[in-house]
Parts: structure tokens; sequence; C-alpha cells
């Protein structure tokens, strides 16, 4: 399907309305079909970053375990003393 929409861009072919539900069912049984479990935890980990102060579903908001590691490089060093 990205390959037929590619060669329709390329070709500045302009879509009618018939060919464009086409492309619209053929999205939506690909989308039906896949499973959360299938998508990489990689691109699970980049929506979550995209979409930093959105609604999230549950899925992505820490419900199904997946929590993104904060990154504490940035924070200042604290150190230890010992009081006297």
């Amino acid at each position: 399907m990205a390959h037929e929409l590619d060669e329709i861009k390329y070709q500045d072919e302009v879509i009618d309305s018939n060919r464009m539900l086409n492309y619209i069912d053929k999205y939506d049984s690909y989308l039906f079909q896949c499973q959360f479990e299938d998508i990489p935890r990689k691109i699970k980990l980049q929506v979550i970053d995209t979409c930093q102060g959105y609604a999230l579903p549950l899925q992505l908001n820490g419900g199904s375990g997946l929590i993104k590691q904060k990154d504490i490089s940035n924070r200042s060093k604290v150190e230890l003393v010992s009081l006297p």
C-alpha cells in the first residue's frame, strides 16, 4: 500500500473517491490486524516521547508496565558529607 501511494505521489496522479475508499479500507484492515504486543518497544517509547503532555492510551501511560526510564544525567551531583 505504501508503494502504491508513493507511486501516485511521484506521478502526480489524482485519486478518485472510489480509489480513496479502497485505500481507507485497506488501512483499516491493517490497523485491526495489528496487535499492541506486535509493536516494537522502541516505537512505543517514541510515541510516549512525542506525545508528552497529551492523554495516552492505558497501554502507553504505564498501565502495561511500559515505563520510560527518566534521564538522570542532567541532575546535579550530590555528595554526602559527614557532619562533625
